[in-house]
């Protein structure tokens, strides 16, 4: 646009007659800057039609032009106002490459000195505001929290063939979003006898990744008979989270304190049937590596279980 402004105000400074009377047309709409052309039309000998005779961009400062059709109105009164017309153009598109230049998508024009010291100081004032805290910012968001959980996921009475019982499945936890303590508690009792069998774990949770605790504490394991039962202590170490799809495990490995090692892997998954109405799957496996008599633990497999709540 600029070159084509330059080469009409170059054309109309070297033409002998004025702009007003000139019979060339330019015709450079579609062309690149760097090959303008200019047609310029004559009558054929043995038609109407006008045939165009094509100029370049060097010879068309030689050639006489017009701006305007002949049609239409002259755009301008006189020469020396197309030229005013045309200064005022090169100097919007002056103003326009200088704004381009400074524009990030340009290549960086070369600065000088104090352009660089007034944009170090503008930089430097406004790191220092940043780092002041105005006087009527409240008190930060304490994201360190304590929160707690009571899950009582069986507390029931079941109606057995021989004797009924009371079973319970219970799961606390109090703590923060990184640590917390555990406390995981079942068991069953038999209502005519007593008999049964309880334990209590209490441990120390860590998160170690996105939905996983590393879990670490003891558990107590006591049996209930007439004659009295027995009880150990365990030393665990396990994990317990989410996997995808939502299914929820617990895996732990135990150590007694006579060194009989075991371990028990729960999965549990959700169904929601409705809004209120969920079907919960649990599958539960405990393997020991030694036979316990004492316990009825034998050594392998010891159960599967598959509750349906």
């Amino acid at each position: 646009m600029k070159n084509l402004i330059q080469t009409l105000a170059m054309a109309i400074l070297l033409s002998p007659v004025s702009i007003l009377t000139q019979t060339s047309e330019i015709s450079a709409q579609n062309l690149p800057l760097s090959t303008i052309e200019a047609k310029s039309f004559t009558e054929s000998e043995t038609t109407d039609e006008k045939e165009p005779i094509s100029y370049s961009a060097k010879q068309l400062a030689e050639q006489p032009i017009k701006i305007s059709n002949p049609e239409q109105p002259p755009l301008f009164d006189s020469k020396d106002e197309a030229l005013e017309v045309a200064g005022e153009e090169l100097e919007v598109l002056d103003t326009i490459d200088s704004l381009a230049t400074s524009d990030a998508r340009f290549p960086a024009r070369e600065e000088s000195q104090e352009y660089k010291e007034l944009i170090t100081e503008e930089r430097s004032q406004l790191s220092q505001n940043n780092n002041e805290t105005p006087e009527d910012w409240p008190e930060p968001i304490d994201d360190n929290q304590i929160f707690w959980l009571l899950l009582l996921d069986q507390l029931e009475y079941r109606a057995n063939d021989g004797e009924d019982s009371f079973n319970w499945d219970i799961l606390s936890w109090v703590g923060g979003d990184y640590e917390r303590l555990w406390i995981k508690s079942e068991g069953e009792v038999g209502l005519d006898t007593g008999d049964g069998e309880a334990e209590l774990q209490l441990l120390y949770g860590r998160l170690i990744s996105p939905f996983w605790d590393l879990q670490a504490g003891v558990r107590y394991e006591q049996l209930y008979s007439s004659e009295g039962g027995p009880g150990r202590v365990f030393g665990v170490i396990g994990v317990q989270g989410v996997t995808p799809y939502f299914v929820e495990v617990d895996a732990a490995l135990f150590v007694s304190q006579q060194g009989d090692v075991s371990a028990r892997f729960t999965a549990e998954y959700q169904l929601l049937l409705s809004q209120k109405l969920i079907l919960q799957p649990e599958f539960e496996t405990n393997i020991a590596l030694q036979t316990v008599e004492e316990f009825g633990v034998g050594s392998g497999i010891n159960d599967i279980r598959l509750y349906r709540f």
